[in-house]
């Protein structure tokens, strides 16, 4: 069974702060609530270390994850973002088993330690709006080979600090 708490924010939208549940696959969602007041935010440690998660259903009207948010999800390979999301904070992703990840073409920068200490990263493949990819974005992700982002992408000197190989930047 899943069961998330959750806090209402100004605009009219909701905030999931926490998570219990033992599921392999888990759906973001309000239960009881109509769907006029959608899930925004994914708060700080929500899902941190489940390490039972493999399949994550992220509602499309999602637009933030908070820091650490996966912190230890060994076993999540891979998570669809959607089209409206614009912003993950610092951490989010640390120390899980994604191997592979699409950012939409809202996502404007790719904050610093977003990724720590993913052993499994591969391929990161960004959408036509990120502009920045800050220092240590990509700390320690010894198995990452390739990041796809637009030409004028700033990529600062240190964001793949850590990681063990050359990686391959394919500009479009």
């Amino acid at each position: 069974m899943q069961n998330y708490l959750y806090d209402p924010i100004m605009d009219g939208t909701y905030c999931v702060v926490g998570y219990n549940g033992d599921e392999e696959e888990i759906t973001v969602q309000l239960h009881g609530f109509n769907h006029s007041n959608p899930v925004s935010l994914i708060f700080d440690r929500v899902f941190k270390g489940h390490t039972e998660i493999r399949n994550i259903n992220l509602p499309d009207t999602l637009t933030e994850l908070g820091e650490f948010v996966f912190d230890g999800c060994t076993n999540l390979k891979e998570i669809h973002l959607p089209d409206g999301f614009q912003n993950a904070w610092p951490n989010a992703f640390a120390r899980c088993g994604l191997e592979k990840i699409t950012f939409p073409d809202k996502v404007a920068s790719l904050a610093p330690y977003l990724f720590r200490d993913c052993k499994s990263l591969k391929v990161v493949e960004c959408g036509k709006g990120l502009k920045k990819i800050n220092n240590c974005a990509f700390f320690g992700c010894t198995a990452l080979e390739k990041i796809i982002v637009p030409q004028n992408t700033e990529i600062l000197p240190k964001a793949f600090e850590g990681c063990d190989r050359e990686i391959e930047i394919v500009r479009f």
